[in-house]
Order: C-alpha cells, then structure tokens, then sequence
C-alpha cells in the first residue's frame, strides 16, 4: 500500500543503522548542576534558537513523519485552555561538527503564568539544558512535566545561553518573562502568521552553535523513531525533541 508524503512510513533498518551512527548522543547522562563553558567555536553562536520544526503526529517504532514548521500550523488547539499541557523533553542530538567541543550551554525554561505577579517575577523553571565539553557532552536526563495553559501567553518558554562560569543555583535562578538577552517561544491558540501554534504532536527545537548553521526550511526533514528515541532525519544541526499532549 502506498503512503501519503505527510504520513508515517516504515523506516528501512540500514537507515536505522546511518541514523544510529550520527545520533550516539542520547539522554542516558543524569541531570545535575551545570556550570557553562565558555565558547570555543571558530566562529561564536549569536542567538541559541535557529527554528523550531512541528511534526503532528509522534512516529511509532520503525516509522518516519514529516515535520515542517511550527508556524506554517493554521491555528493552535484550544482545548488545551482547559486540559493543561503535558509536556516531555525525550531526545537530543548535537551536530556532527560540534560534539565534544566546549561551548556555553543553552536552557530551556518554562515560565508560569501565576496570579499576583508582575511578568519580570512570573515563577520560571528550567526544564532541560546542554552544555559541550570536550569530555563529553553533558545533557539533562528525560523530563516530563504539567503546565496550564492560558488564552493570552499559551504555553511560555525561554531559551537562553547559560552564565559562562556561573553555577545557577535558587538565589540566582532567572525569573519572569524573557529578558533582551533571551528568546520567548510562545506556544498559543493564535491563528497569526509566523505565530508559533500550540498542538498536539513533537516539535523540533533546532540550536545554533556557529553562526553557519542555517535552516531555510523544514520541508527535507523527516522525524523517525530509532526504538523509542525520536530521531531527526537528516540532523546537520544540534537539536532536542519536545513532546506536546493534553494533560488531562
């Protein structure tokens, strides 16, 4: 039977065996404290967010799915006002080109919409973070976790670049909304162009690490499932994979 374009398809095993000799870097390192590098890529990164890629159905074992971007979706589901998100950080991948190299690392924060709370001290925790070094990358482990979702600011993350020589500890922990330094990603109902659209399904969050890495469309990209690890095809950037579901 033939497949649609947009569909799953079943992944051939030599292609499981290429994409296993360039996705060796799992989430099997614990997470703990990090203390960021300082760069030491040729070039420098700039901003850590190159684009985020959408795939609106999570691959099962031995299948591939299109992924395009996260703001092509028309609009984003609503039903998530009331369900609340599940959200899970399930697999990382870093390019090729930069793996064991030190670099700062980037985090990925999620800001609470609390009541009684001006934005610059909404609650804000960090969900997953990298960090390159050349003894290894270090990677937080799998997390998954709940948020509620609202109609103004949907589901709020911050990427940043760790402190380079700074341990994050409570005391000195970012707060709020995203800082001129950082960059919001806001997941909403919005049905805006170029708005980043609240869905079920993965998304792909791409990195950059030099200021060559580019992305200029997603439409080459396919998302696959390596026994229970969410893999990019093909991966010429470093990138981790978020699984977006109802909460309840």
């Amino acid at each position: 039977m033939s497949h649609d374009a947009s569909g799953p398809k079943q992944l051939p095993r030599r292609d499981f065996l290429k994409i296993a000799s360039i996705t060796t870097l799992g989430l099997a390192v614990p997470s703990r404290l990090l203390r960021a590098m300082p760069i030491s890529t040729p070039d420098g990164a700039g901003e850590p967010l190159l684009a985020i890629g959408y795939a609106e159905a999570v691959p099962k074992a031995g299948e591939n799915v299109r992924v395009r971007s996260a703001s092509s979706v028309l609009t984003g589901d609503p039903s998530f006002l009331q369900r609340g998100a599940r959200v899970k950080f399930s697999s990382f991948a870093r390019a090729e080109q930069y793996r064991n190299q030190r670099a700062n690392g980037v985090a990925v924060d999620v800001v609470y919409d609390a009541l009684s709370y001006t934005p610059s001290q909404l609650p804000r925790f960090r969900a997953w973070s990298y960090a390159g070094r050349e003894s290894g990358d270090h990677v937080s482990g799998p997390i998954a976790f709940s948020v509620p979702v609202t109609a103004t600011d949907g589901l709020q993350l911050v990427l940043r670049r760790m402190t380079a020589g700074v341990a994050e500890t409570a005391a000195n922990a970012p707060r709020g909304v995203a800082t001129e330094n950082e960059i919001s990603a806001k997941f909403t109902m919005s049905s805006d162009a170029g708005a980043l659209k609240l869905c079920r399904g993965a998304y792909v969050i791409a990195f950059r690490e030099g200021s060559a890495d580019n992305l200029s469309s997603w439409n080459a990209f396919r998302l696959a499932d390596d026994n229970g690890n969410l893999v990019l095809m093909p991966a010429p950037f470093t990138y981790v994979v978020m699984t977006i579901d109802y909460a309840s």
